[in-house]
């Protein structure tokens, strides 16, 4: 169970969410969180100032959270290809070690 509290939490880091006594939310985590991929929109970036927001915010306050803000090419079938491909290869990776 983890609480985050001092400010909104620009990341969703839980499935299930439920309010707490003093009104804040309380997180519940099913499993842990290794990964956090971000897709920006197709006529945004990763240089977004909502992305560089995140990025920081994961690398001050979950730096054991490996980030993933890859720049989207234009065409959607190509940014699906090129994210199911970095899938299988981390996969790969994984299951050799």
């Amino acid at each position: 169970r983890k609480r985050y509290g001092g400010g909104e939490c620009p990341v969703v880091l839980a499935t299930f969410h439920q309010p707490d006594r003093s009104g804040g939310r309380v997180f519940i985590m099913k499993k842990p969180v290794t990964h956090l991929l971000y897709l920006h929109g197709f006529r945004s970036s990763p240089q977004s100032m909502k992305a560089r927001k995140t990025a920081a915010w994961v690398h001050q306050h979950r730096p054991d959270i490996v980030w993933w803000c890859p720049q989207l090419p234009p065409s959607p079938r190509a940014a699906m290809e090129m994210i199911n491909e970095r899938f299988i290869v981390d996969k790969e990776v994984a299951h050799e070690r």
